[in-house]
C-alpha cells in the first residue's frame, strides 16, 4: 500500500476525473471511439516479464503494464473490460512493421516513465530516441539519415511513438523523490519549514499522480493522434516536424 486504503483505486478515480475534462472539450475519435463502442480495451503485454507482465497457473496476469492497462481502461468509463495479448519479442516486431504503432507507444510510455522516475532522463530520452530512429530505418519507414539530427520528413504514423516517449519522459519523474531536481528542491524548501518529506512519503503522492497523469496521456496517443499506417522510406511519408 501507498498510505492510501487503496492505492489503485485513488489513481483510477484521478484518472477518470482529468479524462473527464479532457474529454469534454475534444473531440472523440480513434480508438477511444473503437473502445467505448466495443467496451473492451486491447493491451498487447509481454509473455512473463516478472514486475510488467506475467501469468500464473491460474491464467491471471499481474505486474506494472497490467495494472496500468486496467487503470486506463477503468478510466474510459463502466463496462470497459481488459483484453490482454501476449507478443513475444518477434511478435512485437512484427506488429511494429504491420502499423500497430499506438502499442508500441504505449509501452514506450510506461517504460520511459520508469526509467525516469529513476534515472536523469536526458540521457534515458536521448539513448530511446536513438533506438526509436533505428527500428523505423529497420523497417523501411524512413531512410538511414533519420539516425542524423537534421532529418525532418517524419511520416505521421511515427508521431504517436514519440508523443509517447515525450509523455514518459515528462511525467515519469512525478513519482519518487529523486525523479527530477525539482522534487529535490521543494522537499529541501519543506525540511528548512520544519516538515520533512522522505523517499517512501514522496511515494504515497507521486506514483498515484503520476499513474493517473500517464493514463490521460495514453489516452491522447490512443486517441487524440489521427491513426496512419507506416509507409515505406521514400513513399509518400508526411512532412512531420522534427521529434
Amino acid at each position: 500500500m501507498l498510505g492510501f486504503k487503496n492505492g489503485k483505486a485513488w489513481a483510477v478515480l484521478i484518472a477518470a476525473a482529468m479524462v473527464l475534462g479532457v474529454c469534454a472539450e475534444a473531440e472523440a475519435g480513434g480508438v477511444f471511439d473503437r473502445v467505448q463502442s466495443k467496451k473492451i480495451l486491447r493491451c498487447r503485454v509481454s509473455e512473463g516479464l516478472t514486475g510488467f507482465s506475467i501469468r500464473d497457473a491460474s491464467g491471471t496476469w499481474s505486474g506494472m503494464d497490467v495494472d496500468f492497462c486496467r487503470a486506463v481502461a477503468a478510466a474510459m468509463g463502466p463496462g470497459v473490460r481488459v483484453d490482454l495479448v501476449p507478443l513475444t519479442a518477434s511478435e512485437r516486431f512484427v506488429a511494429l512493421k504491420m502499423g500497430n504503432l499506438i502499442g508500441v507507444g504505449f509501452s514506450l510510455l510506461a517504460a520511459i516513465a520508469v526509467l525516469s522516475s529513476l534515472l536523469a532522463n536526458i540521457p534515458v530520452v536521448a539513448a530511446t530516441i536513438l533506438m526509436v530512429k533505428g527500428y523505423f530505418v529497420i523497417l523501411q519507414m524512413v531512410p538511414e539519415e533519420a539516425l542524423g539530427t537534421g532529418f525532418s520528413d517524419w511520416p505521421p504514423a511515427a508521431m504517436p511513438v514519440f508523443v509517447a516517449m515525450m509523455f514518459g519522459a515528462t511525467l515519469g519523474g512525478n513519482a519518487t523523490l529523486i525523479g527530477a531536481s525539482a522534487n529535490i528542491v521543494a522537499a529541501g524548501i519543506c525540511a528548512v519549514n520544519g516538515k520533512t518529506v522522505g523517499f517512501s512519503k514522496y511515494l504515497r503522492y507521486g506514483i498515484p499522480v503520476t499513474a493517473a497523469q500517464l493514463a490521460v496521456s495514453a489516452l491522447y496517443v490512443g486517441g487524440a493522434l489521427p491513426p496512419a499506417r507506416p509507409s515505406l522510406a521514400g513513399g509518400a511519408a508526411g512532412k512531420g516536424r522534427r521529434p
